[in-house]
């Protein structure tokens, strides 16, 4: 069995797209998946399974059940997880204003040449082979850089993560 990490975009954000963590845990132990287990209420789960489930497997079993059929979802393998986490060049500001981008596929052609078209004040941008890292010192109520925006640029799915958040999946991927 080998450890994954299943991560929604934007459910449970102001009231919209609501979903419980403790179905939504039961959820992905009904489709195999053992040692559910979230943090936080905004989408983020860490698992077991034999293989990894596909990303629009669980997307469209969310869509099913909580009738939510527009839901992102990135799988990564504990191992990327931490590769994505240790490659993280703000992982020395403060936890609140630095984020994760996890991106759910490759790039599209020209996506550097885009992001570095984005309006910005003090925020910084390094797009890596699998995430995209974002410093915001003003912090995510001021920065245009949203998700929607990132995704717009990079032509796939973006689900962003602060630090915190970030270092509580790291530790929950090495139990």
């Amino acid at each position: 069995m080998h450890r994954y990490v299943a991560l929604l975009r934007g459910i449970n954000v102001g009231g919209a797209r609501r979903i419980p963590m403790k179905e939504l845990r039961g959820l992905f132990g009904e489709l195999g998946l053992e040692d559910v287990t979230s943090y936080v209420a905004s989408g983020n789960l860490v698992f077991r399974a034999a293989e990894a489930p596909a990303a629009a497997t669980l997307q469209t079993a969310i869509g099913a059940r909580f009738g939510h059929a527009d839901v992102p979802v990135v799988v990564l393998t504990a191992e990327a997880f931490r590769s994505v986490a240790d490659a993280n060049p703000y992982a020395d500001a403060e936890p609140s204003r630095a984020h994760v981008g996890f991106l759910g596929g490759s790039p599209a052609i020209g996506a550097r040449e885009a992001l570095a078209a984005l309006p910005r004040g003090d925020e910084e941008l390094t797009l890596g082979a699998a995430a995209l890292y974002l410093h915001a010192p003003s912090g995510m109520a001021r920065t245009k850089l949203t998700s929607a925006a990132l995704e717009r640029c990079l032509g796939v799915p973006v689900t962003l993560r602060n630090l915190r958040t970030v270092r509580a999946l790291y530790e929950r991927c090495a139990r």
